[in-house]
């Protein structure tokens, strides 16, 4: 279907740079991303205690903006395969609150390849995350009854490579749920992946 009315909802612009770097001969690197978009959203400065009447129009407030930087660093690696290796990650990424929900949000861990002889296609992670919702829908919420706080956990994955074309990869995760009446939460998943 040809686009009727581009731009109608609003443009987003965006740019990032990546910077290689290596440390006492390993490998890693730096990445900062930022972006904007003119779109209309909910302004969540206008959530109250009187639940808007069916019907009625929605505040709506225009921009957001949002910004990150990643971080990668080889903490061991092969010596005969640069490339394979584990490490250090990280991203920090923080926006303007509102209208988006999520005001900022990280991760960090340590994550890469299983360097025994014989498993280096394996791939194996552990991290923590949290999402720091922002405060005026907290407290907007909370003026409705709604009592709600930042999400985190932690999550740990093994991948099996069974043969270089099926995987096998089994995931935990712990998670403590932004509804804090809710107890905390533990997710197990077992996965088979096959490349064609």
């Amino acid at each position: 279907k040809v686009i009727e009315h581009p731009f109608e909802k609003g443009v987003a612009a965006g740019v990032s740079a990546t910077v290689p770097t290596e440390i006492f001969g390993l490998s890693g690197f730096h990445t900062l991303r930022a972006a904007y978009s003119d779109a209309r959203g909910v302004d969540l400065d206008e959530i109250g205690p009187i639940r808007p009447l069916a019907g009625a129009s929605v505040v709506t407030k225009k921009g957001y903006w949002f910004g990150s930087y990643a971080i990668q660093q080889n903490l061991f690696q092969s010596e005969t395969n640069p490339a394979v290796g584990w490490g250090l990650f990280g991203l920090a990424a923080r926006s303007d609150g509102n209208p988006t929900p999520v005001k900022w949000n990280m991760l960090v861990g340590l994550a890469g390849n299983n360097l025994l002889d014989g498993r280096e296609n394996d791939r194996w992670g552990v991290g923590f995350f949290h999402y720091g919702v922002t405060e005026p829908l907290l407290a907007g919420l909370n003026a409705l009854g709604f009592a709600r706080r930042g999400e985190g956990g932690v999550e740990g994955f093994y991948n099996f490579a069974i043969t270089p074309w099926l995987r096998l990869s089994a995931d935990l995760q712990i998670i403590d749920p932004w509804n804090p009446s809710k107890q905390r939460e533990t997710v197990s998943a077992l996965r088979l992946q096959t490349k064609f």
